[in-house]
């Protein structure tokens, strides 16, 4: 990928460019569109449904809380959603013998990575000025970066799965719908019965979650098990789709 690295910022650019194209508004409406659900969560949960609660003897605001997990989530939306067709969009170069197709997934997720980090730095403002700033937030580089490899991991294996199943683009809709709710975002977590608690630990997304929750609204790590399962699981996650893509990329152009 070193010797692609001009390869890949131009196309990235141009993939950032072309999500853009016809809008009126072009890049704003990009940074817009997230801004405006993250606002209406934070109006839901602060105004329409105060779900407050009382934790070490201060009264918490919960929407700080789920920002924490809703930003995270809707950058992962964002890949899930379009990795599937990353190379059956691109057809053309894939069927180029000398194009390296490798660099197309990874072009994707880094433009689906540079397009939220505005939303990030909202969401990092926000709970700075509600007054949840803690010394644990000189790790968000790091979540950042484990955020990005497992885009990339994801970019990887569902986009060389595309090709031999077409409809998992429709799956992925319907499991990004569901999986909001099966994740520990839109909960108080003193509301959730302990005996379905183990949806939360049988989600592997949740633990992504859990991290940014404990810097963002914690302020220490709450949920101490997830910072040793998500570096695990980024590494597995992009070993087995970088592998996985380059086992069958060999069958795209014949497919496609």
């Amino acid at each position: 990928m070193v010797k692609n690295r001009e390869l890949i910022i131009e196309l990235t650019k141009n993939e950032l460019k072309e999500r853009h194209t016809g809008q009126v508004l072009g890049a704003l409406w990009a940074f817009g569109q997230p801004l405006f659900m993250i606002s209406m969560y934070v109006i839901l949960f602060t105004y329409v449904f105060p779900n407050r609660y009382t934790y070490s003897g201060h009264l918490e605001n919960f929407s700080v809380c789920v920002l924490a997990g809703i930003v995270p989530w809707l950058i992962l939306q964002d890949i899930l959603n379009r990795s599937s067709t990353i190379l059956i969009t691109h057809s053309k170069l894939v069927k180029q013998v000398a194009f390296p197709i490798a660099v197309l997934p990874l072009k994707v997720a880094l433009a689906s990575f540079l397009s939220y980090l505005p939303i990030f730095v909202v969401m990092i403002f926000f709970a700075i000025v509600s007054g949840y700033l803690n010394i644990l937030m000189i790790l968000l580089p790091l979540l950042l970066a484990l955020l990005l490899l497992i885009m990339i991991g994801f970019a990887y294996f569902l986009s060389a799965f595309g090709v031999f199943f077409r409809d998992l683009k429709d799956i992925i809709s319907v499991f990004c719908s569901v999986n909001l709710f099966l994740q520990p975002i839109l909960y108080n977590p003193s509301s959730v019965p302990s005996k379905l608690q183990f949806i939360f630990y049988c989600n592997p997304f949740s633990y992504l979650i859990w991290c940014w929750q404990d810097i963002i609204f914690w302020g220490h790590p709450v949920h101490l098990i997830a910072w040793f399962v998500l570096p695990s699981s980024v590494v597995f996650l992009l070993f087995v789709g970088i592998r996985f893509f380059n086992l069958t990329k060999r069958y795209f152009g014949e497919i496609i």
